[in-house]
This record gives structure tokens, sequence and C-alpha cells, in this order.
């Protein structure tokens, strides 16, 4: 079945279904399960991911927030931060992934090569505004603000 057509880069900029976002990119783009609150999704670890404006009236309950790793931006301690444990760095030149969790989901970061946290540190990321993506997670589909 086909999710979605358009060029390259609109489909990379726009994923209609999370299967789509999902195989479009590598690494693959993040993908965070949460619950809707107060106008904002709640992915775990106390980390809450303020809805679009558009999407407050709508929005289902159960939102997947996606995140593509080149689109969490190393920042300073003391800013407002997206934190996870690092696990594991996958070291490949001019790039390197940085591998974690929060809560029981899997997240990986893409930083410059030689700016890679140490494992076992926490890994402090603001999330670039305008590049979340959220999906439906009963449908898969986006939710278009």
């Amino acid at each position: 079945m086909v999710e979605q057509v358009g060029a390259p880069m609109a489909v990379y900029d726009a994923p209609a279904s999370l299967f789509v976002a999902g195989f479009i990119g590598s690494p693959a783009m993040n993908f965070l399960p949460g619950s809707v609150r107060d106008g904002r999704v709640d992915v775990g670890d106390g980390h809450l991911i303020a809805l679009p404006q558009p999407l407050l009236e709508r929005a289902p309950a159960q939102v997947t927030v996606g995140i593509r790793p080149e689109h969490l931006v190393a920042c300073a301690e003391g800013d407002d931060a997206f934190t996870f444990p690092v696990e594991t760095i996958e070291a490949l030149g001019a790039d390197s992934m940085v591998h974690g969790k929060v809560g029981a989901t899997p997240l990986v970061a893409r930083v410059e090569g030689h700016a890679a946290p140490a494992i076992g540190s926490t890994a402090r990321f603001a999330l670039m505004p305008g590049r979340l993506h959220f999906f439906d997670t009963a449908t898969g589909r986006r939710l278009v603000p």
C-alpha cells in the first residue's frame, strides 16, 4: 500500500505517517509515545512537549512525538533541556550517534563527531523548534496543524 507520494525532501519534512517517518532518513526518526495533558505530551521521565496551538483542540489522548536525531541540539547546563542517560556512542567520523532511553523508549541524537558526551553521563539536548512531528498513536497518521 502506498502511504505517501512526493519529492524526497517533502516526505522527509512532512511524513504522512509513523511508517513513512520511520524509513525516511538515517538514522530513523525517534518516536516518543505519550499522553496528552494540559496541552502537552508527557513522554516520560518528566519530559513534557508542548503541542502546537492548532492541535490543542483536536489532539487525541495518545500522541507519538517524532524528532529526527539531527534535530536534537546539544545545550548547556541550566538551559531548558531534554535529558537522557548516555548508553552508547556510535562514532562515525564526522558525526557521532548518542544512544540512550527516555523511560523505556530508545532515543538517538546526532552530534558532531568529537562532541559526543561520555557514556554514563546525562546528555542535554534542546528540541529544535519547528522540527517536531506529531502522530495519532492509534492510527499512526500525522496530526497536521
